[in-house]
């Protein structure tokens, strides 16, 4: 580089971690015209890296889904990655190699019991110790391993996960109607036909529909979940009741409600001479919204 006289120069210095860690170094530059030298110490400090990528995925209750993301290494040497993730509906191969300056896709199986919004992260993660081929009589190939290279272990490619679960079709849709400020039951029959008790969780969606949040189910019988739709106002609306357990995922039934209107009440006949007036008292058995 060229310093001019009475004037600040700047010499170009690119610091570019592979990992996370501290690292110590110097700078030295001489002056030609009279062999001075001048040293600065350097200190870089490398970050937790950022996500390669951020991912946004969608799947299926109950519906197994794989997905290919793409590994690089950007080392002079190949590695093998010990792949883990934070969310446990994702699963894979616990390891994965990757050839020098070179990428490799890894599928990861998307498979949740039920409907929801998950995130997370998916870490590769290097160990440092290069990947030793064998044959099928388990001599090395192509000549001896090279050495250990300490400062590659725990270098990370990692991705930023957004997952989105969207609920599996319905088991059946049920039209319910009841009249304004009434109420009707429905009867939803659930059958277990496995040899142990089923626990269920009940989840209803839509605020004129009560009933109880747990299902038991005895082996090799049916059990009747029993529902109650209050509406409170006229018209149309769409609701569900969500049953889940771990042993089964989750299934749910959709329910169409029909809020119609009240049949007129009739009045007891009513007279009052010409010029006065008479007062009546108006009798409505109104239902609390947490009436059963």
């Amino acid at each position: 580089m060229t310093a001019h006289a009475q004037s600040t120069s700047f010499y170009p210095l690119t610091f570019t971690p592979a990992f996370e860690s501290t690292n110590k170094g110097q700078l030295k530059l001489m002056n030609t015209a009279d062999g001075m030298e001048h040293t600065f110490s350097l200190v870089g400090v490398g970050e937790k890296p950022l996500a390669l990528e951020h991912l946004v995925l969608h799947c299926t209750a109950n519906q197994r889904k794989t997905v290919s993301i793409r590994v690089p290494n950007v080392t002079n040497q190949r590695l093998q990655y010990h792949v883990s993730s934070d969310l446990p509906i994702i699963t894979g191969a616990k390891t994965i190699s990757v050839l020098s300056l070179q990428e490799e896709t890894f599928d990861v199986a998307l498979l949740s019991r039920r409907r929801g919004d998950y995130s997370g992260a998916l870490c590769f993660v290097a160990d440092g110790k290069p990947f030793i081929e064998v044959d099928s009589d388990g001599d090395e190939v192509g000549g001896p391993a090279p050495p250990p290279t300490p400062d590659l272990e725990g270098y990370t490619v990692w991705y930023s996960l957004e997952v989105h679960v969207l609920p599996a079709p319905c088991i059946a849709s049920i039209p319910v109607s009841c009249a304004y400020r009434s109420a009707t039951e429905v009867d939803i029959p659930i059958t277990n036909p496995g040899s142990s008790e089923l626990t269920l969780q009940v989840a209803l969606q839509g605020d004129e529909l009560h009933g109880a949040n747990e299902l038991v189910v005895s082996p090799s019988s049916t059990e009747q979940y029993r529902l109650t739709y209050q509406p409170l106002s006229v018209g149309i609306k769409s609701g569900s009741v969500i049953f889940f357990s771990e042993k089964v995922g989750e299934f749910w039934y959709d329910l169409q409600l029909d809020g119609m209107t009240a049949e007129p009440v009739t009045l007891s006949p009513m007279q009052c001479e010409l010029g006065r007036s008479r007062d009546a008292v108006l009798q409505r058995e109104w239902l609390r919204p947490d009436a059963t």
